[in-house]
């Protein structure tokens, strides 16, 4: 992983060049999404690499330092999303299992006690809901 910055007219940007083989396109938009209140981003790619482009939303903003260091909270956060996705994938059949047993568990309590020959249809008055529930209140 590689970065470059380029100072123009426009401002200072970033070039960050990430390997496809260590990143998921997923991750690096979930990543850069966190980053669109500060940052515009862009994303290419090229054979073996994404390409994202940085610069600050700030106009004021020249510094390169902060445009460096907004660099590293982005490969740093790269990485920390790259292995929550590894965890995810590892553990989502054990994730899956407990919440389905979960509330399999709570619907065993619940028990429905309107039956359909219970509701009214459309073509019937409030007056004959047995269950009172278009009756009109107030």
């Amino acid at each position: 992983m590689q970065y470059d910055i380029l100072i123009s007219e426009f401002g200072a940007v970033a070039t960050i060049s990430v390997s496809k083989k260590t990143y998921r396109k997923n991750v690096i938009i979930k990543v850069l999404y966190e980053c669109t209140d500060r940052l515009f981003v862009l994303v290419s790619e090229d054979n073996d690499n994404f390409l994202i482009k940085i610069s600050a939303k700030d106009p004021s903003c020249t510094d390169v330092t902060e445009l460096y260091k907004e660099c590293g909270k982005l490969v740093n956060n790269l990485a920390d999303q790259e292995l929550r996705q590894i965890v995810i994938e590892e553990t989502g059949k054990i994730r899956d299992v407990i919440i389905q047993k979960a509330f399999s568990e709570a619907a065993k309590g619940i028990t429905n006690k309107l039956l359909d020959s219970d509701l009214p249809r459309y073509d019937q008055s409030y007056k004959s809901d047995k269950k009172n529930i278009m009756k009109i209140k107030g």
